[in-house]
C-alpha cells in the first residue's frame, strides 16, 4: 500500500514538472504582418510589412530565419528582387524552391524592441480567385549569436475583391473600429503598435503565459494535497 501512495504521489510530481515546462514555452518574440489595406484587387501589388515585436530574450536579435508560405495560384511567385531589407537591416537571401529567408542585422548588432524587418511586394494574379486568401511564415527562429529561439507560425489574412469594388481600408480590423475612431485614448494605442500606420493583418495569439494566474496555484494546492494525503498515510499507518 505504502508503494502504491507513493507512486501515486511520484506520477501527480511528474504531471505538474511537465505542466511547469508548457507553461514557460512561451514565444521570446513575435512577428507582425502590416499593410495599407487588407483587400486588393486582381492585377494589384501590395506591400506587406514583417515586423519584430514584443521581444523577450536579454540581449536581443540578430537574425531572422523562416519560411514564407503563399498560394501560387493567387500571388505571383516570390523571388529575390520581391524583397526590400529595412533600415539596419542586410538584403534578404531568399531561397525560391525552398520558401526559405535570411537576413541578419548589418552591423552586427542585437536589436531588443519593435523594428520593421522587411518587406515584400506581392503581385496579384489577374486570373486570382475572389475570397480570402493567407500569407503564412512557419519555421521561424531568431538568434542572439548564441541562441537560437523558435517561436509560433504566423498567419496573415487578405481578401481578393472584384475590380469594381471599393477597397476599404479598415477591412478585418478588429471590432474596436467604430470606437477607436472616436475615441483618442485607442487611437493613441493603435499608433504606438502599428508602424508607419498601417493595419494588422496577422491572427494574434494568446501568450502562453497568461496561464500562469490559474495553473500555478492549482499546481501548488496539488502538491499540498499530496503531502497531506503521505502524511495522513504515515499516521493511519502508526495506529
Amino acid at each position: 500500500m505504502k508503494k502504491k501512495i507513493l507512486a501515486s504521489i511520484l506520477i501527480v510530481l511528474i504531471v505538474l514538472m511537465v505542466m511547469m515546462s508548457n507553461i514557460y514555452a512561451a514565444d521570446t518574440f513575435g512577428i507582425k504582418m502590416q499593410t495599407t489595406t487588407a483587400e486588393v484587387k486582381p492585377g494589384d501589388s501590395i506591400k506587406i510589412s514583417f515586423v519584430l515585436t514584443n521581444i523577450q530574450i536579454e540581449k536581443g536579435l540578430g537574425s531572422i530565419l523562416g519560411k514564407l508560405e503563399y498560394d501560387e495560384t493567387v500571388f505571383e511567385k516570390i523571388n529575390q528582387t520581391s524583397f526590400s531589407a529595412a533600415a539596419g537591416w542586410d538584403s534578404i537571401t531568399y531561397n525560391e524552391n525552398e520558401g526559405l529567408f535570411l537576413t541578419c542585422r548589418a552591423s552586427g548588432d542585437l536589436i531588443k524592441t519593435d523594428n520593421l524587418v522587411f518587406e515584400i511586394t506581392f503581385k496579384v494574379l489577374s486570373t486570382a480567385s475572389l475570397g480570402s486568401t493567407q500569407i503564412r511564415l512557419t519555421e521561424i527562429s531568431g538568434s542572439d549569436s548564441e541562441n537560437d529561439y523558435t517561436i509560433s507560425d504566423v498567419t496573415g489574412t487578405l481578401r481578393i475583391i472584384e475590380q469594381n469594388e471599393n477597397t476599404n481600408t479598415n477591412t478585418n480590423m478588429n471590432t474596436n473600429t467604430n470606437t477607436n475612431t472616436n475615441t483618442n485614448t485607442n487611437t493613441n494605442t493603435n499608433t504606438s503598435t502599428n508602424i508607419n500606420g498601417n493595419i494588422d493583418i496577422s491572427d494574434e495569439k494568446i501568450p502562453y503565459t497568461g496561464l500562469n494566474d490559474y495553473i500555478l496555484p492549482a499546481i501548488f494546492i496539488l502538491i499540498i494535497i499530496s503531502g497531506i494525503s503521505y502524511i495522513r498515510y504515515k499516521k493511519i499507518k502508526n495506529i
